[in-house]
């Protein structure tokens, strides 16, 4: 899907999170040797990253165009774990 959307897009780049699971997506991405992609490390926990968007969620500043689909569709609980 990331590699599809890249395309179509016309996209510079891939970047993706190597913390948990970033060889496999590195591997699964390299399938396509079109597409440049570069691996970045969190230095940060979700929770801290996520203040900022909520809080403009909470102040009414987002809004979305057109139906939102697929596992980025639904906003998912964030626990307060780390990572």
């Amino acid at each position: 899907m990331a590699v599809a959307l890249y395309q179509r897009l016309g996209a510079d780049r891939l970047v993706a999170e190597s913390n948990f699971g970033g060889e496999m997506v590195e591997a699964l991405v390299r399938g396509d040797r079109n597409v440049s992609y570069r691996a970045v490390t969190a230095s940060w926990g979700k929770v801290v990253r996520a203040k900022p968007v909520g809080a403009l969620y909470e102040q009414g500043r987002v809004s979305h165009v057109g139906p939102q689909r697929g596992p980025g569709a639904r906003a998912l609980p964030v626990s307060g774990e780390q990572g």
